[in-house]
């Protein structure tokens, strides 16, 4: 099943489907506690939006300049992703941010066609929902 699809000027990227719990999508809010006076805390709620953590094994040298052209466009501006919310069995489709990523490590080759590993992605979705 796919996760998440990260396009980047319409050329799109699926990522393959990650498991053993290394695809998170997770409901936050954007808020700002204030404590008043008399000392009572309060908790102004202006949105909810998205972040999106994604661990996979292993990508080809192809998959890895996709993966890398992806993450480092997603940190200058919005990407639009597909992705699965939680709870959710279609994907969705929202502007997001990349707030982390490692870059892929060399691993090992197979007959001459090298490996990269050890690598994750962080998004934000850039507009809260109302």
């Amino acid at each position: 099943m796919t996760q998440l699809i990260l396009d980047v000027g319409g050329v799109a990227l699926t990522l393959p489907e990650s498991k053993k719990g290394r695809y998170s999508c997770t409901l936050k809010y954007q808020s700002q506690d204030l404590t008043m006076a008399s000392g009572r805390l309060v908790r102004e709620v202006s949105g909810e939006y998205y972040e999106v953590k994604y661990q996979y094994g292993y990508l080809t040298a192809e998959e890895k300049g996709r993966f890398l052209t992806a993450c480092e466009a997603g940190w200058r501006q919005p990407i639009a992703c597909s992705f699965l919310p939680p709870g959710g069995d279609t994907l969705q489709t929202a502007s997001f941010l990349v707030t982390s990523f490692t870059f892929p490590k060399f691993m090992w080759s197979s007959d001459g066609v090298p490996m990269y590993g050890d690598y994750e992605v962080t998004l934000r979705e850039v507009y809260p929902h109302a």
